[in-house]
């Protein structure tokens, strides 16, 4: 369920929103950018560009996150978890798994976040590597995965 009060649409859970931002994207950008590699930045406080896991998660949820819950990622690269309020965002590692992984800082601590096609995540915590998992709040959980496609 979207957090804006619309429906997230069945199947690939990182589907939510891409369409409307991939159409602005090939549609130039939406007008006034900075730099190379910048496209502006939209109505959600995130630039044009971003990856695609950054405008799929919008507004989605609630997420569990080691089984506790609410999560939410919400505009603005804000973060609301039950240990307190963070940030979130694209994440800057470059290659195949950035356009599904992001970073997630909360309570002092830096994730690095990477989604995949089952409504699910797994989280590397950077000061020691701990690693913990979460997944978006259905019932029943998903049982068919899809691929991931890059746009």
């Amino acid at each position: 369920m979207r957090l804006d009060g619309g429906a997230a649409p069945p199947g690939s859970l990182l589907a939510a929103g891409a369409d409307a931002a991939a159409a602005e994207a090939a549609a130039g950008g939406g007008g006034g950018g900075g730099g190379e590699g910048w496209g502006g930045v939209g109505a959600d406080g995130f630039a044009l560009n971003a990856p695609p896991a950054v405008h799929r998660l919008l507004g989605t949820g609630p997420w569990s996150w080691t089984g506790v819950a609410p999560v939410s990622f919400l505009a603005g690269g804000r973060l609301h978890t039950p240990w307190g309020p963070g940030t979130w965002g694209a994440h800057g590692g470059g290659g195949m798994a950035q356009s599904s992984t992001i970073f997630a800082n909360f309570v002092g601590e830096e994730h690095v976040v990477t989604f995949d096609e089952c409504f699910s995540f797994v989280s590397t915590r950077k000061r020691d590597g701990d690693k913990a998992s979460g997944r978006l709040l259905l019932d029943p959980p998903a049982k068919v995965c899809p691929p991931l496609k890059r746009r």
